[in-house]
């Protein structure tokens, strides 16, 4: 039995490697990874796929870290056999295959078909996601909590048993348990029904602003009021914004899930704010290794140059004499010659990758990134709270108003790259991508090749992409957070500060949508790259004309650029990843759930010897 919380912090002895962590378990609708067998083998194999939850989980239990994610367990529908039957044999077989790769212990609990698309299509991404996000013309009238129920309580019922059977057949005392998200709100109920001392921490990575139950029809406000009476019972609750935090405290009043001063402060008590930030050191690193094999290339394709001369326009590299252990250590990149850059070059090549994993009609445009362009970036997926469509709109009106300027062809200044990965199984969704592409088609009718749609992009070549993007835009509706703009400015700075952009600093910029949780962050000082805008199109058109204009203005500048005009100030403003999950870990830690359990509501004896010492005041001061 692995120790709890308490002994582990309180043991000194030894160092901090041999000391034993905390183990955690986590739960979430999706697991962060895919699953592929082998048709012939039957050789199951699994592996990390690109996903924010993943990515700030994974983040948040660093190796060096007090915390040890002993098992993480999400949903999966049944595996058939070819008779229809569920093939429990497969089932076994894939989550053993999680215990001997490098997938951290990943577990499915099964349900049926049924169960999944009633919990995740209908009840979660039909009901709930927009009832948050208070889009009333998204609700499915139609779709209840049936097999959200029956679907949060097998994923519950999974988990108790996996401790189980990693504890000898119990539940030990004060184990923690980290739950994500507005799939499975229910679960933190059926986790305490089976294991009261168990501590357990929900984290809401959705907005949530203040519901009423007026704006609702009788059945969603029932519907509603459950799924919020059941995640309370959580020992800690944590959401993006103080703003959040306070709308969700409204609405568990509007909803008399709380209907006293004392039982709000019970329920106050376990609630906090910790914006999930983005991963720094993980992106760093990972960026890095990305560069190091486009250098490595590119040392191998051109002329090593020993001296730098004035005569030789072409001379890219220059030997410095230095010994390292990187390839690179004994070379110094000089740019101020450059017509284009390896990184461009580079993103060019891997483009026509990833564009034939998905087929060669799914790319709109050109593949070409050229650094004399405003190259405008976009990672998301087509989703109706991304703000896709508004952002293309904006892109369009920024090309007419280039036009009307007297710029004859804007498609050979301003060049947009989409990386959106497909809808998800919902109408909305799938309407949404097809009115997008819609717009799309009619962009490239006018301004031909302006668009790149890149359906597919690796998680670990993303950098690549990100760092020859000149403007990042991210004008989401509605988002928790937004990750991926932390990942893109991340990128972009490393390849500013290692000159791989053709230039030795490179203006850059960020148009990020006050939808974003990030833009609370970025709002604390203003910083002349980042144009944080209302997510409509002409607020897009207007910040993308004003970030290109003074890039533009930069780069035509006599001699060496003096500043990146804030740009590299961007991460030290945002929260890391790591420090998010030290911080929402902590929380449900068994001292600070039960420091917030001590705060109850008053006595009832009490609570109306003070109701009516109020009743006198106001009676006195009526007379």
């Amino acid at each position: 039995m692995k120790k709890d919380s308490s002994s582990s912090s309180s043991s000194s002895q030894g160092s901090e490697d041999t000391q034993e962590k905390t183990p955690v378990y986590v739960a979430s609708f999706s697991l962060p990874v895919a699953v592929k067998e082998d048709p012939k083998t039957k050789k199951i194999e699994a592996s990390a796929r690109p996903g924010g939850l993943g990515i700030a989980v994974n983040a948040a239990l660093p190796k060096d870290g007090p915390y040890e994610l002993k098992r993480w367990v999400g949903i999966n529908p049944n595996y058939k056999k070819e008779d229809g039957g569920v093939d429990t044999e497969k089932q076994e077989r894939v989550n053993q295959a999680f215990l001997d790769g490098d997938t951290h212990n990943f577990k499915f609990a099964y349900v049926s078909e049924e169960v999944r698309d009633a919990l995740y299509t209908k009840a979660a991404n039909q009901l709930i996601y927009p009832m948050v996000l208070q889009l009333d013309d998204k609700i499915d009238p139609a779709a209840t909590l049936a097999g959200y129920e029956a679907g949060n309580k097998a994923l519950a019922d999974e988990l108790i048993s996996t401790i189980k059977e990693d504890n000898n057949g119990e539940v030990p005392k004060d184990t923690m348990i980290w739950v994500h998200d507005y799939q499975i709100l229910s679960v933190p109920k059926y986790i305490k029904e089976e294991a009261p001392e168990a501590k357990v921490g929900f984290f809401m990575h959705t907005p949530f602003p203040e519901i009423e139950p007026e704006n609702l029809i009788t059945t969603e406000q029932e519907y509603f009021k459950t799924a919020l009476e059941n995640v309370i019972q959580a020992d800690n609750l944590q959401f993006h914004t103080e703003q959040f935090k306070q709308d969700f405290l409204k609405t568990l009043k509007n909803f008399e899930i709380v209907k006293t001063p004392e039982e709000l402060q019970a329920v106050a008590a376990k609630v906090e704010v910790n914006p999930i930030g983005i991963p720094k050191e993980a992106l760093q690193k990972m960026t890095n290794e990305r560069f190091n094999e486009v250098m490595t290339d590119k040392v191998r394709q051109q002329d090593i140059v020993v001296s730098e001369s004035p005569s030789r326009k072409k001379d890219k590299f220059v030997k410095t004499g230095t010994k390292g252990e990187d390839p690179m250590d004994d070379y110094v990149l000089v740019t101020k010659n450059f017509d284009q850059s390896p990184l461009h070059e580079a993103v060019e090549d891997k483009m026509k990758e990833w564009v034939k994993l998905k087929g060669p009609d799914d790319n709109k445009g050109t593949l070409k990134v050229d650094p004399k362009m405003i190259n405008i970036g976009s990672v998301g997926r087509f989703d109706y709270t991304k703000g896709l469509q508004e952002q293309l709109k904006g892109f369009q009106m920024l090309l007419n108003m280039a036009k009307q300027k007297g710029i004859r062809h804007p498609e050979e200044h301003y060049r947009m790259h989409v990386v959106a990965s497909p809808p998800r199984p919902i109408k909305e969704d799938q309407k949404y991508a097809a009115e997008a592409k819609e717009i799309m088609d009619e962009i490239m009718q006018q301004y031909p090749d302006s668009i790149n749609l890149i359906p597919f992009v690796p998680n670990e070549e993303l950098p690549i992409f990100n760092a020859a993007m000149d403007i990042h835009i991210a004008p989401s509706k509605s988002d928790g957070f937004l990750i991926s703009a932390g990942e893109a400015f991340v990128s972009r700075n490393m390849a500013i500060e290692q000159g791989l952009l053709g230039k030795s600093l490179e203006p850059s910029a960020l148009v990020l949508s006050t939808g974003a949780g990030m833009a609370r962050s970025l709002e604390k000082e203003q910083v002349p790259a980042v144009s944080i805008i209302k997510p409509r199109a002409t607020s897009v058109a207007n910040a993308l004309l004003k970030q290109s204009t003074e890039i533009q203005a930069q780069r035509g500048q006599l001699g060496p650029l003096q500043d990146t005009r804030g740009f590299d100030k961007i991460p030290s403003q945002v929260n890391s990843t790591q420090e998010y999950g030290l911080k929402a870990l902590t929380a449900i830690t068994p001292g600070a759930a039960r420091k917030a359990a001590s705060i109850t509501k008053r006595p009832r004896r009490e609570s109306q010897k003070q109701d009516r010492k109020e009743s006198s005041k106001r009676q006195k001061v009526h007379a």
